[in-house]
């Protein structure tokens, strides 16, 4: 396992994108990219949780594990980035 510059709670936000990637089939046509399911798991969560996914995001965009647009004015504007997927970088860290 290869983790350099993310926290424990970042690696766990890895884990859990990988997840809902999976979770993406032909069965769940109205879910048929990693951002609408993100956005959709993002209607239950608290606001501390909320904040966190959008830091995590974002870092780990910065730091390569992700694909998304990720910016810091995402984490200002307590946002959502739009996520493509995991980068072999964070492929190989999982």
């Amino acid at each position: 396992m290869n983790i350099q510059n993310i926290t424990k709670e970042q690696f766990e936000t890895l884990i859990l994108l990988r997840s809902l990637e999976e979770f993406i089939t032909d069965e769940h046509e109205n879910l048929s990219s990693l951002s609408e399911v993100i956005w959709t798991l993002e209607e239950s969560l608290s606001d501390g949780e909320h904040k966190q996914l959008v830091s995590d995001i974002c870092k780990l965009t910065e730091t390569g594990y992700l694909l998304s647009d990720g910016t810091e004015e995402h984490i200002e504007t307590d946002r959502i980035p739009e996520v493509e997927g995991i980068t072999p970088k964070g492929q190989s860290a999982l």
